[in-house]
């Protein structure tokens, strides 16, 4: 008669308000349930954000309830603990993982092996835990608590062995926060909904080899087999993909590879030095693959395609606690501009619709600038806006003048600091920079490009100074947000970057506004004047006119060329007074004047005060 399968029960512990530990056994069934249970999201939601906000949670750790795996337990009659059956499981643990890709990598490098039982994320969202089932060369496992502790001190070298090529070298056992003992490990209890479970994992032989060799041994056959039978693209596409994953970053225009034996830690650019280094590797092997070959698969449509800044914010929907980060962020800047929290709150929604490429007429074409003397942390500021998974996004040393860099900074990048404003030139301000801050699109080559293209615009603006007359355009500065700082920005303020976009996407989804109206335009550009620069000529003006209401019975209409002499005859020859269409530019863009269409061009009513 065939043995039924006995239930696999884990054990349970809860810390009451007296500090006695209570002990519970659970079936992994009901844990899996647990595990994946939207409640338990909830609850685990505080400890993630603190654990992302570079808090200390240890005290929220304590409070939830531990799964130990690896045998059942329950408490003596004399206040001690003993254990029932050994389950023969151990955990591994592998940390420092700081987003949800590399999460999912750990898990999936964990899955590759049959004797993964589990792998799932950990309590505080940034390790994953892998549960390996192991047993002694005959099948069976130990009986009693010494004989478990002693197989299991030498089941986790073998298994460390064998997936720390997969996972990382930092791979390590679990340990209780009570005790080093190997056989009492436990873990908090954690929410995965996306949890790797194999109810038919096979069970690691410790101290048989017999498995694995064969196993390796049948693998190396296979390939020596097929390739003799492919071509030579063919040989060097299998031998890559067999130590490499690949994918094609759109945003930057590049190929990525990691290594299988390091999956857990991260992309790295293929760059010329990584491509000569996989061709003398090819060559090692007896392929001979030269560099256009291997650039002709590397940038081929056979790579499959990512966008980071998607993914990243992809995974921040639905996460947002319900807090204001955005104005928490906004209030770190000190300024009497009493708009700022709203102007800066449009502002970054507009600059994450642009990185999905939310509007396809208008580019984000208004960008904060911030004045105050050195010191002041405002390059600070403007870096640590973006979360360190997208800092590769961000530049203060981008050269106007070089417009094919410009070009392709704005479709390769999310944000462009720039740093010094006031050493950008009055031309280049009212001109090319005016002109591309609007952009929806850019056309430009991308590297080893050999056409021009029309790529989504991504980069959005924002601009720091120490001079407050800065902005020259004549026609007025509806492009940028001139916010003049009061104290230095509060850069010790630990910035959330998940709950942030969380609260950005949030928004967007919820059909907030990420532009500005025509009022808050008005009003942008009515702010903006005290921070215009003012030259000898529109000076002159204001010291020889003003600006008359329509019933003034002093004012009477003048052309631009009327007062363009008046003021000339006034401030003599030695001064330069700029070109007429310049003036005309200015005249039109006065607040509240009077302007009409004649046969002889504008004219505008003006009340002489220079005179009696």
């Amino acid at each position: 008669m065939r043995k039924e399968k006995e239930t696999l029960r884990l054990t349970r512990t809860m810390t009451d308000k007296h500090r006695a530990v209570r002990y519970a056994l659970v079936t992994i069934e009901d844990f899996l349930e647990r595990l994946r249970a939207e409640t338990t999201k909830k609850s685990l939601q505080r400890l993630r954000d603190l654990t992302r906000a570079g808090g200390d949670g240890t005290q929220l750790v304590r409070n939830l309830p531990a799964i130990c795996p690896t045998a059942e337990w329950e408490k003596t009659p004399d206040g001690g603990v003993s254990m029932n059956r050994f389950n023969g499981i151990i955990a591994l643990e592998l940390s420092g993982l700081h987003h949800a890709e590399a999460l999912a990598a750990a898990k999936y490098g964990a899955s590759l092996l049959p004797f993964t039982l589990a792998a799932f994320i950990g309590a505080t969202g940034d390790h994953v835990i892998v549960w390996v089932k192991v047993c002694l060369p005959d099948g069976n496992l130990p009986k009693d608590e010494v004989s478990a502790l002693r197989f299991c001190q030498e089941a986790y070298p073998w298994a460390l062995s064998l997936y720390s090529p997969i996972l990382g070298n930092d791979l390590r056992p679990v340990f209780s926060a009570e005790s080093q003992n190997v056989l009492r490990v436990s873990s908090p209890l954690s929410y995965d909904d996306a949890a790797y479970y194999d109810a038919g994992a096979c069970s690691l032989k410790v101290g048989q080899l017999s498995m694995l060799e064969s196993l390796r041994r049948s693998v190396k056959s296979s390939d020596e087999t097929d390739e003799k039978s492919q071509s030579l693209t063919e040989r060097m596409i299998h031998h890559l993909e067999h130590l490499y994953a690949f994918r094609h970053d759109e945003v930057r225009g590049v190929t990525e590879y990691r290594a299988y034996d390091q999956w857990a830690y991260g992309w790295r650019v293929v760059d010329e030095r990584v491509q000569r280094g996989f061709v003398i590797d090819l060559h090692r092997v007896g392929i001979e693959a030269w560099d256009a070959d291997l650039k002709r698969y590397l940038y081929s449509n056979k790579i499959n395609r990512y966008d980071p800044v998607f993914n990243y914010l992809q995974d921040t929907i639905g996460h947002w606690d319900g807090h204001d980060y955005i104005g928490e962020l906004a209030a770190t800047v000190p300024t009497d501009t009493p708009e700022w929290p709203k102007w800066f709150r449009t502002w970054l929604l507009a600059t994450v619709a642009q990185w999905l490429g939310g509007n396809k007429k208008f580019g984000n074409s208004i960008a904060p600038l911030l004045i105050s003397p050195q010191g002041y942390r405002k390059s600070t500021f403007c870096k640590n806006l973006l979360p360190p998974e997208l800092r590769w996004g961000y530049t203060d040393n981008l050269l106007l003048e070089n417009k094919k860099e410009v070009y392709y900074a704005m479709s390769s990048l999310l944000l462009i600091n720039l740093d010094e404003f006031n050493k950008i030139s009055p031309g280049i301000q009212q001109g090319f920079l005016k002109n591309v801050i609007q952009l929806s699109q850019v056309k430009t080559k991308r590297p080893y490009g050999s056409t021009m293209e029309d790529l989504p615009r991504r980069a959005s603006f924002i601009a720091t100074t120490n001079m407050s007359d800065i902005l020259t355009d004549p026609s007025g500065s509806r492009r940028f947000i001139g916010v003049e700082l009061t104290a230095p920005i509060k850069i010790a303020h630990s910035i959330n970057h998940f709950q942030l976009y969380a609260q950005v996407m949030a928004a967007l989804s919820a059909g907030e506004r990420s532009w500005f109206d025509e009022a808050e335009t008005e009003r942008v550009m009515q702010h903006n004047r005290q921070y215009e620069v003012r030259t000898p000529l529109e000076q002159y003006f204001h010291n020889t006119f003003r600006i008359a209401d329509s019933d003034d019975k002093q004012a009477k209409y003048y052309t631009t060329t009327e007062i363009f002499d008046i003021i000339r005859r006034k401030a003599g020859s030695q001064l330069r007074l700029g070109s007429l269409t310049h003036f005309g530019r200015f005249l039109m863009n006065q607040p509240n004047i009077i302007r009409l269409r004649r046969t002889c061009g504008s004219v505008y009513w003006l009340r002489r005060i220079d005179v009696a």
